[in-house]
Parts: C-alpha cells; sequence; structure tokens
C-alpha cells in the first residue's frame, strides 16, 4: 500500500514537474518573443566627438517604428549597430532574442537590412545575386529557385529577374536591396532611408510596399522625414544629438496638435522680455523663443497653450512697457512639435 502511494506520489510529482517545465517553457518563448528590438544604453564616438550617447528603446512584435532625426541625430549610425555593421563602444543590442555582440550570426539570421544606399554587386544579373544572397542567408539549394522568385514576388520585381544590376536605376537598385532583405523570411526588418532619393511616385510604391510587409514583420525604419514616419509607422523614436529626445506613439504626439499656439514678434530688451513672460513657464505653458529677427531688439516667441491667453500676455506687455508688433493664435501642427523636440536647447 505504501509502495503504491509512493508510485502515485512520484508519477502526479513527475507529470507536474513537467507541467511546470512546459509552462515555463512556453512563458518564455513568449516573453522572448514579445521584444523582438532591445538598444539598451548604446554610446558611440567618432574621434572624440559623441555620436550617440546613451540610446536605449524596446520594440515588441509587430510594431512598425520609426527612427526620426535631423540628418546630423545618429540615425545612421544606430542603424548600422543594429544591423552589425559597426560596434557600440558601450551598451548592447538585442534582436530577435539574441545579444549582437554574444551571438552574431543567430542575431543577424533573425533580421533583413535595407540600406540607405545601394550595396549590390553590379557585374552580376539580379538572378544571380538573390542566390547569392540566399546561400549566404542559408537557404537550402533546392529551395533556392523557389525563394528568389517568392521574394520577387513579393516586391513585385519579378520583371528584373535577368536584369543586369548595373542596368538598374534608383528605384529598381531598392526593390532589390528589399527582396535581399525578405529572401528568407526573417522576422524583423531593419530600413535605412528607404526613399531617400527617390520620385514622388517610386516614393509611394515603396512605403506601399513596407506597408504591406508590416503585416508580418517588426520594422524599425529611420527617416528624417516627419510625414513618412506619421504615415508608415506607430510609433516614433525622435533622436536629437545622438540621444533620445522622445519615445512617443503617433497618435500621443498627433494628440499634442490639438492643443493651440500664440505666436509674437515682441519689441524690447532681450532680458527683459524673457523676465516678463517668466511667469507663464511657472504656469506650465511652453515657450519657445525660436528666432532673433532683423529688425532691432524684436525677438519671435512661440506659446504652447490649451487655451485663449492673448488677454493675459497683452496685459503682461503693457506692465512691462513692451510693444507687440504682432500676435496670431494658430493650431499646434507636428512640424511644430518635432521642431521643438529636436532644436537645440538654449
Amino acid at each position: 500500500m505504501v509502495a503504491l502511494i509512493c508510485c502515485k506520489f512520484i508519477f502526479y510529482w513527475q507529470n507536474h514537474r513537467l507541467f511546470t517545465i512546459k509552462f515555463f517553457a512556453k512563458t518564455q518563448a513568449l516573453l522572448y518573443t514579445e521584444t523582438m528590438i532591445v538598444a539598451e544604453g548604446i554610446c558611440k564616438s567618432y574621434n572624440g566627438i559623441q555620436a550617440l550617447s546613451g540610446v536605449s528603446f524596446h520594440i515588441g512584435e509587430g510594431e512598425i517604428v520609426g527612427i526620426l532625426g535631423r540628418s546630423d541625430s545618429g540615425k545612421t549610425t544606430l542603424m548600422s549597430i543594429l544591423s552589425g555593421c559597426i560596434h557600440a563602444d558601450s551598451g548592447y543590442a538585442k534582436i530577435g532574442g539574441f545579444d549582437l555582440a554574444k551571438k552574431t550570426i543567430e542575431a543577424k539570421r533573425s533580421f533583413g537590412y535595407v540600406p540607405s544606399r545601394s550595396l549590390l554587386y553590379p557585374d552580376m544579373t539580379v538572378h544571380g545575386f538573390l542566390n547569392f544572397a540566399g546561400r549566404l542567408r542559408g537557404i537550402p539549394e533546392k529551395k533556392l529557385g523557389e525563394a528568389v522568385f517568392e521574394c520577387l514576388r513579393v516586391v513585385s520585381g519579378e520583371y528584373l529577374l535577368n536584369r543586369k544590376i548595373s542596368g538598374l536605376n534608383r528605384f529598381e537598385a531598392r526593390l532589390i536591396n528589399f527582396a535581399q532583405a525578405v529572401i528568407a523570411k526573417p522576422p524583423v526588418l531593419l530600413i535605412d532611408a528607404p526613399t531617400a532619393g527617390l520620385e514622388p511616385l517610386e516614393t509611394q510604391r515603396i512605403r506601399n510596399l513596407i506597408g504591406q510587409l508590416s503585416l508580418s514583420h517588426t520594422i524599425l525604419l529611420s527617416t528624417s522625414l516627419l510625414y513618412e514616419a506619421a504615415e508608415l509607422c506607430s510609433r516614433v523614436i525622435i533622436l536629437n544629438g545622438g540621444k533620445v529626445a522622445a519615445d512617443r506613439k503617433m497618435e500621443e504626439l498627433s494628440g499634442r496638435t490639438n492643443g493651440l499656439q500664440l505666436r509674437m514678434r515682441i519689441e524690447g530688451d532681450e532680458e527683459i522680455i524673457r523676465r516678463a513672460l517668466m511667469p507663464l513657464e511657472d504656469e506650465d505653458y511652453a515657450l519657445c523663443y525660436t528666432e532673433r529677427t532683423e529688425e532691432k531688439n524684436v525677438f519671435r516667441i512661440s506659446v504652447e497653450c490649451d487655451h485663449d491667453i492673448r488677454r493675459k500676455i497683452s496685459g503682461i506687455c503693457a506692465e512691462n512697457k513692451l510693444a507687440i508688433l504682432e500676435m496670431r493664435q494658430t493650431s499646434v501642427s507636428l512640424e511644430d512639435i518635432y521642431f521643438q523636440l529636436t532644436s537645440d536647447s538654449t
């Protein structure tokens, strides 16, 4: 009897243990795939000039995220690090759960990379190049032909199959760059400046392609075009001076456009103007001294607000004997928000 009870106990314990192991394995697998791209504390400098400083973010499975910033913001450096082309000075990156520095091969199998400029071999045909790309990706020889035709079908580039790469125009070369990135069906795509240098119709075709690819891939793309990020991305990470200035969902940024912006030209001494308007900053109004005009002692100032404060500002200027040369109220645009986030602080 005791032996029977012991056997039953061992049986139930082993089954419970097996269930527990399977449960945690499934949970870990779920957590493993939820976060597809990780950047943590990435820093990079060139000859003492800091290109990236402590850049961190996580991107979940199925997201399409834009890295947005000016030409000197660090976008290209970040994409080069994430694609494994260069190493960070400090910090780390993971793609598909694999550390780029420690498990480089596994990490690189997890993504396809579309560079900002063509890195194709001009002496090869499109068919030959994609065969070569497929072999590098480890696609079995017997499946290679099918993979080549499928990746060309995905980018609508079947007609380019037997063309020589040296004869492709910029748009066609961009299509082949996309094709080689998706040939092995990786879960993640890294896309650098996808529409740079293209004609308007070509630009829209590339954006349509990215939208189609986003249905089956996690996508991180870099761009300096705000309207491109707004059209394609559900979330944007804005870089400024090598640092993350904002990491927001597009609807959060768009929600800020429901506010008002007051634009003014005020004549007077700069120190007196700043001191006079300081109470507005104390009340959490966002003031931006956008520029000094060509007129002597005249400054352009914008104020973000959620209601009309023109009378309040008129009263402040009257008390301080400051002349308002212009005052107009407008709605806040995405461009205004982008300018504020990427302008150098004064």
